[in-house]
């Protein structure tokens, strides 16, 4: 079993990570801690999936099975979640168990820090996504008018439990969708983790188990070390997380969010190969590597065209914007040379999108 420690200004907490820990760890967890009152939010289907595994717990609990997909993020479901823990008692010394996947670990999250002004949270992420990206780092949130994440908190967990034997019930899509985020902590960090992600691409897809304990334990390393410099965004260098998202949450909001994050994420990184490339600001053979492996990568998922829509409409709604009809993201040019404060006015960017679309359906 591999261990992180994540230490933020906030809080100190650990990962875990291995295979068939669940049960342990979060007994082993609730033992030490003696929380009053516990409740579990789960994603349904794990719970169809696991709900056998659930009695294996040696504490009472009460549980609250969520529905699943991004619409799941809505405050009709806040209130549903809240008004469950307010029902059951739940208090300020009280314990909520997330186990699901980014959507429902992010609802929980942000109800864990808002009821009573702040509950003892654990993360069980169940899907790759999930276990590489949301699961730390404390950003919790909603979506709101169709827009992802524009409601929500900074609040940290109290423990990370990543259990890859959740992820041999994930479908393919899912798979790909997490490692989406493992490729762009790959880009954020060095040749060497690039490199490796690249070669074993395909080790790591079919989760043999020490390729992608290696893949997910590199990746929270990047994060953790983003985190820790940066909690709450205002320095500025936790941007570096958000490589491909800018156009990658236009492409789902688009999509109506059909197309799971982490691939969204892969064609917003192929999106910022391409602005790169045009403006010459990449390296000619780091362009060629990176276009060439993220284009084989979406054709093998089934991606092999893109629809025009809004994307500058929703790109303006970033959460990075402050400035009227100019767009933020972070550009890549070459490992080590990212520009996390890169600007471009949106005509300009219009231009460029409605070339992308083009480029890219050939």
């Amino acid at each position: 079993m591999e261990k992180i420690k994540v230490t933020t200004s906030t809080k100190k907490y650990k990962i875990m990570i291995g295979k068939d820990i669940f049960i342990e760890e979060i007994n082993k967890f609730v033992d030490k801690h003696q929380p009053n009152g516990i409740y579990v939010v789960i994603d349904e289907n794990v719970y169809n999936n696991y709900q056998e595994k659930l009695n294996l717990l040696n504490f009472e609990y009460k549980i609250f099975i969520s529905t699943t997909g991004e619409k799941a993020k809505s405050f009709n479901n806040l209130q549903k979640l809240l008004k469950f823990l307010l029902e059951n008692r739940a208090n300020r010394k009280s314990l909520l168990i997330n186990i699901g996947g980014g959507v429902i670990g992010d609802l929980s999250a942000f109800a864990a820090s808002i009821y009573m002004r702040g509950i003892s949270l654990i993360q069980v992420p169940t899907t790759l996504l999930s276990m590489v990206d949301s699961s730390i780092g404390g950003k919790t949130g909603i979506n709101f008018k169709n827009v992802k994440n524009v409601i929500g908190t900074f609040y940290q967990p109290d423990r990370v439990i990543i259990d890859i034997s959740f992820l041999n019930s994930l479908p393919k899509q899912q798979i790909y969708s997490g490692f989406g985020e493992i490729y762009k902590s790959s880009l954020i960090s060095s040749k060497d983790f690039n490199k490796f992600v690249i070669d074993n691409y395909d080790k790591i897809i079919n989760l043999q188990e020490n390729y992608i304990v290696k893949a997910i334990f590199n990746s929270l390393l990047v994060k953790k070390e983003v985190v820790e410099k940066d909690e709450f965004e205002i320095s500025g260098e936790r941007k570096i997380l958000n490589l491909g998202h800018t156009f990658g949450h236009a492409f789902e909001s688009i999509e109506g969010f059909q197309i799971p994050h982490g691939i969204s994420v892969i064609i917003g990184i192929n999106f910022i190969l391409y602005v790169a490339k045009i403006l010459e600001q990449i390296d000619e053979n780091v362009y060629k590597t990176q276009s060439l492996f993220t284009r084989k990568l979406l054709s093998e998922i089934g991606i092999g065209a893109i629809r025009k829509g809004s994307y500058l409409k929703y790109m303006l709604l970033d959460k990075k914007n402050n400035e009227q009809d100019i767009i933020k993201f972070v550009l890549f040019k070459n490992f080590y040379d990212i520009d996390l404060t890169f600007k471009i006015e949106s005509k300009k960017l219009k231009k460029i999108i409605n070339q992308y679309i083009v480029f890219f359906n050939k």
